[in-house]
């Protein structure tokens, strides 16, 4: 399968040089290659895409196994410690009749809660009424 590229000779000479890196890391393909991160990955999304480049193994590197990727059509390999099981199902988005069931049990709660708060004698709100900012005098101190 040959894949028509742009014909952007900026483009096409790094497609190339890509292609001649390989097969290496992302890395050693930047380092064979003298081309950008940013082109060696969209090189390899685009050729991968097309099923003209694969991940042959993991190279491991002290931290995360990097992918090597080889030339030719074939299945990704995957690292050691993944399966091929699919990943955890996304939890659907909860419907308008789960939402106010929760709302009302959320109400309740808060409902329980201020049953069992301390209720407020006159003499503890005049105190605290007193005491804000927010109340002025009635009287002449601002005339």
């Amino acid at each position: 399968m040959s894949i028509d590229l742009t014909p952007c000779k900026r483009l096409v000479d790094s497609h190339q040089k890509f292609l001649d890196a390989l097969p290496g890391t992302t890395m050693e393909i930047m380092q064979k290659a003298g081309i950008s991160y940013s082109t060696v990955y969209k090189c390899q999304r685009h050729y991968r895409a097309f099923g003209e480049v694969h991940i042959a193994g993991y190279k491991a590197n002290g931290g995360t196994p990097s992918p090597i990727y080889v030339r030719g059509p074939g299945q990704d390999a995957l690292p050691k410690n993944q399966s091929a099981k699919p990943a955890t199902p996304i939890k659907p988005r909860p419907s308008k009749r789960e939402k106010r069931a929760a709302r009302l049990a959320m109400e309740q709660i808060n409902a329980r809660i201020a049953a069992r708060a301390a209720p407020r004698t006159p003499r503890t709100t005049d105190v605290a009424l007193s005491r804000s900012r927010l109340v002025f005098p009635l009287s002449g101190a601002w005339s």
